[in-house]
């Protein structure tokens, strides 16, 4: 089994995309029996993209199909445990495609509190990515891949999850029930003395 990215393809835009399809490649030539797991973007992203309430992108209104990492988990379980397929390829979606304004609703609604989503440019992406530490060309990617979420890259949804789990993948809003005390308050600015 191995655990890929959406849409690996040498030609990808993305190096990390890039970088999965040699390891795909490297598999698939091996003559060994494999499953192959591309899931899209991950839940668990929105812990580390809300601040202060907000969620910033440069996703505009484009929609993402976005997949609890716990139905990866379940999806990855079942690749092991089973008799791999020849050339066995799954994209692992959630249940439907959210623009961010709707992400930023769910999240509000499950944590009591309002979550705006702003779009920024994709150069806002990049340098703060930088400044969280990423690697230039992990920032470079992750710049990129909010440009091609605005253009749909990943507003699509499959059965994978469900085809190998028997269970339908986790919707947003109770991935937001069962996380929300892990979103920060906002910050609360502190009051000047005079």
């Amino acid at each position: 089994m191995k655990l890929s990215v959406f849409r690996a393809d040498e030609r990808s835009p993305l190096q990390i995309a890039r970088q999965h399809a040699e390891a795909e490649r490297v598999l698939q030539e091996s003559g060994l029996l494999h499953t192959i797991l591309r899931p899209v973007f991950f839940m668990q992203n929105l812990l580390a993209m809300v601040h202060d309430d907000v969620i910033a992108t440069a996703a505009r209104d484009g929609r993402v199909a976005m997949i609890d990492a716990r139905d990866i988990a379940a999806a990855a379980v079942t690749a092991l445990i089973s008799s791999p397929v020849e050339g066995g390829v799954h994209t692992l979606t959630g249940p439907e495609p959210l623009s961010f304004d709707e992400v930023a609703d769910v999240l509000g609604r499950r944590i009591g509190r309002g979550v705006r989503h702003i779009r920024v440019p994709v150069e806002v992406v990049r340098e703060r990515s930088r400044t969280a530490g990423a690697e230039p060309w992990f920032a470079d990617d992750l710049a990129t891949l909010h440009a091609m979420l605005a253009d749909g890259y990943e507003d699509l949804v499959t059965n994978d999850v469900a085809t190998l789990t028997a269970a339908p993948p986790t919707p947003l809003d109770r991935f937001a029930e069962d996380v929300r005390g892990r979103f920060a308050p906002a910050s609360v600015p502190s009051a000047r003395r005079p």
